[in-house]
């Protein structure tokens, strides 16, 4: 009896060793499997946080070309007109009468169309020859907007007289000179697009 005693003991020891097991397995099994979800969970952040990172590179890349297009640029519009330098010279000396400061604005206006001029025929020379006829066009349309608008001015000047006839002729000269400027340093770009012709 005794050793049905030892025996049953050493039967209840056992499975109660194999339900502690059992239990410690279990609880040991749901660590692993809450490290593994924790695991996967930080895994995943991380991969979401690459892909930002990635994301952010791209947009870093993408200002930092931004930023040099831009600089290039500064740095295209920051080379001297040798026109601009020339009338700003020539503005320096003038006594304050209103029909010299006309008379100089016109001179380095005339200048400016000059350069108009070549820069127009050097990208008409460059331009493909079925896209030429835009070209003409757009020059045709700059050139009626221009003499539509000096016959304004010219109408108004008539119109006017004493300080307002001055400020028109003023405002005549130095509009001239604006757009001749303006359209000039527009086709010399148009023209640095372009490829020279080998």
């Amino acid at each position: 009896m005794k050793k049905t005693k030892l025996a049953i003991l050493m039967m209840a020891t056992l499975s109660i060793v194999c339900i502690i097991q059992l239990l410690f397995n279990l609880h040991f099994h749901k660590k692993v499997n809450s490290y593994e979800r924790i695991t996967r969970s930080q895994e995943n952040t991380i991969l979401d946080l690459m892909d930002e990172k990635k994301q952010l590179d791209n947009s870093v890349a993408l200002l930092s070309v931004e930023n040099e297009d831009l600089k290039l640029e500064l740095d295209e519009r920051s080379v001297t007109d040798p026109i601009d330098e020339e009338f700003k010279d020539a503005l320096s000396k003038w006594n304050g009468n209103t029909m010299e400061g006309v008379s100089i604005t016109s001179t380095f206006a005339d200048k400016q169309k000059v350069e108009m001029e070549k820069y127009y025929q050097l990208l008409l020379e460059k331009i493909e020859s079925e896209k030429q006829q835009l070209l003409i066009s757009s020059q045709e349309e700059w050139e009626n907007h221009i003499k539509s608008l000096e016959h304004l001015r010219v109408q108004i000047y008539e119109q006017s007289q004493g300080e307002g006839a001055s400020l028109i002729l003023t405002l005549i000269a130095s509009d001239y000179y604006d757009k001749f400027h303006d359209r000039a340093t527009e086709l010399k770009q148009l023209c640095k697009i372009l490829p020279d012709e080998n």
